[in-house]
């Protein structure tokens, strides 16, 4: 028997609906971004910048869960390397 188990990032139950699903671009930056916001590893920083640039359109999903987990100031350095970048 197989069993869907929901999928939870830090605090926030990531939906389907908001673009999340097992492999999906969004959730692999999302992952991405976690670890550079807990472990401030830049190297996951600079990897989410360049899926993000490449791949991912909208970023409203990924805003929304970084500020539920109260990361709004490394969303916005995040935010202001994928512009400059």
């Amino acid at each position: 028997m197989l069993f869907s188990v929901p999928l939870i990032m830090g605090k926030t139950l990531l939906k389907q609906s908001q673009g999340y699903c097992s492999g999906s671009l969004l959730l692999i930056v999302s992952d991405r971004l976690a670890s550079f916001f807990c472990w401030k590893d830049h190297q996951f920083l600079y990897q989410a910048i360049l899926i993000a640039k490449k791949r991912l359109g909208d970023l409203e999903n990924l805003k929304m869960w970084a500020r539920a987990e109260g990361f709004s100031d490394k969303l916005n350095q995040f935010l202001e390397m994928l512009v400059y970048e």
